[in-house]
């Protein structure tokens, strides 16, 4: 539960880190920040399990770098039975699962974007009297 609970907590962060960053950038242009909040989150993902997957072909993980399997979920548990991974992982099965990293992170994008519309939307709302 707990772990869940920091998976959760590390991914918030994230999102809302690329969120501002996208907002910095692109201003009120929707399309433009969903692909940059998109792209943002696909690097980090990305980046974060080709990381591990080099120190898993070398032999030298740490669970200093358990933080950044968390990145690698909702995926992660999808994965884990389509996909070999760990020491004896296949390059194509990493740029498999790289793709699948991908997709989730640009849904991910798309539902933050979704409720960011929403949220400004009710806000900015004039309330009925």
């Amino acid at each position: 539960m707990i772990v869940l609970m920091y998976v959760a907590a590390q991914l918030i962060v994230v999102v809302v880190i690329a969120v501002i960053v996208a907002r910095t950038l692109f201003g009120n242009q929707p399309r433009r920040r969903l692909l940059s909040l998109g792209v943002t989150l696909s690097v980090l993902r990305v980046g974060a399990l080709w990381f591990l997957q080099y120190h898993a072909w070398n032999r030298t993980e740490s669970l200093g770098y358990l933080p950044l399997v968390f990145l690698l979920m909702p995926e992660g548990f999808a994965a884990e039975r389509l996909f070999a991974l760990g020491p004896d992982a296949r390059v194509m099965s990493i740029v498999c699962f790289s793709l699948l990293l991908v997709g989730g992170s640009f849904l991910l994008a798309s539902a933050v974007e979704f409720v960011e519309r929403r949220v400004r939307r009710w806000v900015s709302a004039e309330p009925a009297g």
